[in-house]
């Protein structure tokens, strides 16, 4: 099975939690006969601090076929103005960015990678696949975090 792991968040040289989970499940997939790839968004570049196995594709939507995409300074002032006030919103910041500057690049790596399911790692990875994309190809979204959050401050 061609399975496609959706991460939007940052990998480069990432300590935590989701990064090691993120790794350890493409490893585990792989080893056991999947064809498994990364799809993730971090405005840095080099290696990952849980390494990949050999044969696991990883696409960063950040630097992607020769184009580079960082949050602009004026996303990030709305984003923390906004927090001020209203959490959701602020949210919100970052799904335009996706939309404006990323969308694109999953799309490309949909088609790419041809996956026969998809793993979403949060909430915003799901809705840029199912209501941005409107891809058919099922998605399964892990929680790794405090559900209350996803019904109180995902927009």
């Amino acid at each position: 099975m061609r399975i496609l792991l959706a991460n939007l968040t940052k990998m480069v040289g990432d300590t935590g939690g989701l990064a090691k989970v993120t790794a350890a499940f493409a490893n585990e997939m792989q080893r056991r006969g999947h064809e498994v790839s990364l799809v993730y968004s971090d405005v840095q570049t080099g290696d990952f601090y849980y390494p990949l196995d050999a044969g696991i594709e990883a696409y960063d939507l950040c630097h992607y076929e020769g184009e580079s995409h960082s949050i602009p300074l004026w996303y990030k002032a709305k984003r923390e103005i906004l927090r001020a006030f209203d959490k959701r919103k602020a949210r919100g910041v970052n799904n335009e960015f996706t939309k404006k500057y990323l969308l694109g690049h999953l799309q490309s790596v949909l088609e790419r990678t041809k996956p026969d399911v998809i793993v979403s790692y949060q909430p915003a990875a799901s809705k840029a696949l199912l209501l941005d994309l409107k891809t058919n190809i099922p998605v399964i979204t892990m929680s790794h975090g405090d559900p209350e959050d996803y019904f109180n401050t995902y927009p």
